[in-house]
């Protein structure tokens, strides 16, 4: 039996054993890489950005929410429909920015003197309502810049104002909704106390300031202008009576 010495493989040579194992593996590897490729080839490119489920793709129609109508009769819909319903802004009457109070703790304390007043007499209070005050308001400036200074207030002169209108017109010039019943005028006092005073001690004024008759009432003040020494703190008092209507 003849054997074959043993074959040693030395560092950089090669056998024929060794090159009948090395050229079957390097076919596989071959074939291997060349498989991989091809797949990567057919497969799908990586989308870094996911899409969202049930996003619409590029080119297609939009989607619409289960809940809403076809895009035909949201076309074809009632402009009702789609309404907004806004707030309501109310102007403010314009007047109530040229008549600012100048004071309103006069204003409130001849209502309150007033009432005082009535109610010993069993009459009813007089609420303050903000357009007679506008109107009271007006007609006291007149009063303590135009008509008192130059001595136009007594004698039934002092309801007519510089612009020519009567009690009446100022009251429906403010939009008061309701029914003008008088105005009582006090040329000028240094308090509110003797303003409420002397004009219940004049017969006409004290018969309309406890009239059972208004409902409502506004009061206006402005101080006299003038460079009479006594006139100096002095105010003109305007109060206005209403009755709303019905």
């Amino acid at each position: 039996m003849t054997t074959m010495p043993p074959t040693m493989t030395l560092p950089g040579r090669t056998t024929p054993m060794t090159r009948t194992i090395a050229l079957p593996l390097a076919a596989i590897i071959i074939m291997l890489t060349l498989s991989a490729r091809v797949a990567a080839q057919d497969a799908p490119l990586h989308d870094p950005i996911p899409t969202p489920t049930g996003a619409a793709s590029p080119g297609a129609a939009p989607l619409l929410p289960d809940d809403l109508p076809p895009s035909d009769a949201v076309v074809g819909a009632d402009a009702a429909a789609f309404r907004v319903h806004l707030p309501l802004v109310v102007r403010p009457n314009p007047l109530f920015d040229m008549y600012p109070p100048v004071n309103r703790q006069w204003e409130l304390e001849f209502i309150r003197l007033l009432n005082e007043e009535r109610a010993r007499h069993g009459l009813h209070p007089l609420r303050e309502h903000p357009l007679l005050t506008l109107a009271a308001r007006r007609h006291a400036y007149d009063l303590g810049i135009n008509k008192v200074p130059r001595g136009d207030c007594g004698g039934g002169r002092g309801h007519t104002g510089t612009d020519g209108t009567e009690p009446w017109h100022r009251v429906w010039q403010t939009g008061y909704p309701g029914r003008f019943e008088g105005e009582a005028v006090h040329c000028g006092t240094h308090d509110v106390a003797s303003a409420v005073r002397l004009l219940l001690e004049s017969p006409p004024h004290r018969a309309f300031l406890l009239s059972p008759i208004p409902v409502e009432v506004g009061v206006g003040v402005h101080p006299i202008i003038s460079d009479v020494e006594w006139r100096r703190g002095s105010h003109s008092t305007v109060m206005v009576g209403g009755t709303p209507n019905p």
